[in-house]
């Protein structure tokens, strides 16, 4: 029998890689791809935040951040209004992460 069961390390690598792939979709409508860029994030969702803590090494090489670490914000902080929205399948059928993201150079 095929074990379906996915590790937590490798959920959080789903999400963080699933993070970079919608993060690179807003980058290419504004920026040059070798642009170093800073990302700020609006989210309730712990396991993005989690996810992005855990991989910040792949995400800063991945996304060539400017800073050391991406900006989280939680929903109702206000200043959103300039932010890109993204979901992402967290790995459970019952959860889809949501967030507002804003890339800037």
């Amino acid at each position: 029998a095929v074990d379906a069961h996915i590790s937590r390390e490798n959920r959080l690598h789903g999400i963080a890689r699933e993070f970079v792939n919608r993060v690179q979709n807003i980058r290419k409508a504004n920026f040059e791809v070798t642009d170093r860029i800073a990302v700020s994030v609006v989210t309730d969702s712990p396991l993005l935040i989690e996810a992005c803590k855990a991989h910040i090494e792949y995400l800063k090489e991945e996304l060539l951040l400017l800073t050391p670490e991406i900006n989280f914000r939680a929903n109702g902080e206000g200043g959103a209004q300039d932010y890109a929205s993204i979901s992402i399948e967290s790995g459970n059928a019952e959860e889809t992460i949501n967030a507002k993201v804003k890339v800037t150079k």
